[in-house]
């Protein structure tokens, strides 16, 4: 999911990858998260820059507003695993605050980071701190994956068992 010019180049690299890699996985833009609403997703790797002193994009605006919104219970994001890989230039007093507000507000609303977030610096070079970030990221994707299947088995089992006693109760 990404938000802001150079990041769609980015996340278009890095879903190019996991789909190569053998992953199912989507690309999409922050603005259209209403065809395809976040309290859907289990697992979201955003990459995120910001424009001007730390505003979020244009495309990533309404998005980033509604995540942040206050109304949203703490469990509202219980059900996603997610990582933040933040992009901006630390010319700029508001380094990264885009995906550091991101990051801190998917946590706040009881999201599990399955990655660290990674804040690139343009002034340095974004490309020195995006290639290990997604270097490393397949590593922490497959154990999320894993965890994420074990909790479904867990699950289904516990409904299985639920079923089975109250069917020796009839």
């Amino acid at each position: 999911v990404h938000g802001g010019e150079n990041s769609e180049s980015i996340a278009k690299r890095i879903f190019e990858n996991g789909l190569s890699k053998g992953y199912n996985m989507k690309h999409m833009c922050m603005s259209e998260f209403k065809q395809d609403p976040i309290q859907n997703w289990k697992i979201a790797i955003f990459v995120v820059s910001n424009t001007g002193d730390g505003d979020p994009p244009d495309n990533a605006q309404l998005f980033i507003s509604f995540v942040k919104r206050r109304s949203h219970p703490t469990t509202f994001l219980s059900h996603l695993k997610f990582t933040v890989l933040s992009l901006g230039d630390s010319n700029y007093s508001n380094f990264c605050k885009t995906g550091r507000v991101l990051d801190a507000r998917c946590g706040e609303l009881g999201g599990n980071r399955f990655y660290e977030r990674k804040d690139c610096d343009d002034a340095y070079g974004l490309e020195q701190y995006v290639e290990p970030w997604i270097d490393g990221l397949w590593e922490s994707l497959d154990k999320a994956l894993v965890d994420d299947t074990q909790q479904q088995t867990q699950e289904s089992e516990k409904i299985q068992q639920t079923e089975q006693e109250q069917q020796k109760q009839q």
